[in-house]
């Protein structure tokens, strides 16, 4: 039961951050790429979560628009086509299939971050892929470095790129993820105070 709301919180923080970043435009939200492609990335990479026919046409999408060479994608875009081979791997049956998207994925986001090691976006993205990635397959040190640097850049309050309601869904998620140590909980409490407000 305790798990079973976890999972149900954590999906209502996604569910959040899904219309926040689909609001960017009514917000303000300052973007240097191509606004319409991301808009369409962004509600259909969320969409895709719960829907396989979503996730190949999201990558077909990608590919159609992009180029079928993912070496020439900017950071964010890679991000995306790295997030949807994650994706692949969720609605995959065969688990060595599943591995092999999952891989993939991984691989392109690590790619994606290489490029823009500071991209809030992008670091959040990794970590809630690796946030339901079993510690066993061994990407817990890529999810501590996100999770420190996600809260490092939170911190920095910088909302030129994504604004503060965006940023706030963020925090929002990585306290209901559980695994922030105490500072970090403490921090993200003091700079989204309305949290405590509940």
């Amino acid at each position: 039961p305790v798990s079973r709301i976890r999972d149900k919180m954590k999906f209502k923080s996604i569910l959040l951050i899904l219309f926040l970043l689909l609001s960017a435009k009514i917000f303000g939200l300052g973007i240097t790429a191509d606004t319409s492609n991301l808009d369409y990335l962004r509600n259909e990479f969320y969409a895709a979560i719960d829907n396989e026919d979503k996730t190949y046409t999201l990558e077909e999408f990608i590919t159609n628009n992009y180029s079928d060479n993912y070496s020439t994608y900017s950071p964010v875009i890679l991000a995306y086509y790295g997030g949807v081979q994650a994706l692949k791997a969720k609605h995959a049956f065969n688990p060595i299939s599943k591995l092999s998207h999952l891989i993939s994925g991984l691989n392109r986001l690590e790619e994606a971050i290489e490029k823009s090691p500071d991209n809030l976006e992008i670091r959040f993205m990794r970590f809630s892929i690796l946030d339901h990635v079993p510690g066993i397959l061994g990407y817990s040190e890529e999810r501590d470095a996100d999770q420190n640097k996600i809260c490092l850049l939170l911190l920095q309050k910088n909302y030129s790129s994504l604004n503060y309601k965006i940023q706030k869904g963020i925090a929002e998620y990585m306290i209901a993820s559980e695994r922030l140590n105490e500072q970090q909980k403490r921090e993200m409490l003091d700079l989204f105070p309305s949290f405590t407000e509940k």
